[in-house]
């Protein structure tokens, strides 16, 4: 048990930054509180200076994990597979999230979904071979055109990716 130089409260060893005197509740009121008294245009500019000064950091956290989680995808799939073991709720709320921000952005291809989904659930479409490869498991229904959805192509997990890559690069 130790006691905080702040607040005064005793507390658990575990609630201490190492080698200080201040609990990590006391010092997070005061980095909060530290903040708050900057000047936003001084931090702005600040940070602007830093990143001319160091451009190899000037890429954000989001372009740096996704860099690292290109270069090894193994060990990406490996973490992302464990987090979302560890944390199921989460997971599951943030899926919800992503889910209701695609339906929200893209309402006319969740129709154009919606509608070949059933389609194909009552038999009125019917699931052919990958039209790149034969392949005959996991068949997705591709649409060239939302506004006609039950014109479809049929691909291939593999296949339907890489004729996404393909369309992004050609524009």
């Amino acid at each position: 048990m130790k006691t905080c130089s702040k607040c005064g409260e005793g507390r658990e060893a575990t609630k201490f930054t190492k080698g200080r005197a201040t609990c990590k509740v006391c010092v997070a009121l005061y980095s909060k509180a530290y903040r708050a008294r900057q000047d936003p245009e001084k931090v702005s500019a600040y940070n602007r200076a830093y990143r001319a000064a160091h451009p190899e950091l000037a890429a954000s956290g989001a372009a740096r994990s996704t860099a690292w989680q290109k270069a090894n995808p193994e060990r990406a799939y490996a973490r992302s597979k464990a987090w979302m073991a560890a944390n199921p709720e989460r997971h599951r709320v943030n899926h919800r999230a992503g889910a209701m921000r695609y339906r929200a952005k893209a309402p006319e291809k969740v129709k154009a979904h919606n509608i070949a989904n059933y389609a194909i659930k009552r038999g009125y479409l019917v699931r052919q071979p990958c039209e790149v490869c034969g392949a005959t498991v996991k068949i997705h229904a591709h649409h060239d055109d939302y506004t006609k959805p039950l014109d479809v192509r049929w691909l291939c997990p593999k296949c339907h990716k890489q004729h996404h890559r393909e369309e992004k690069l050609n524009g």
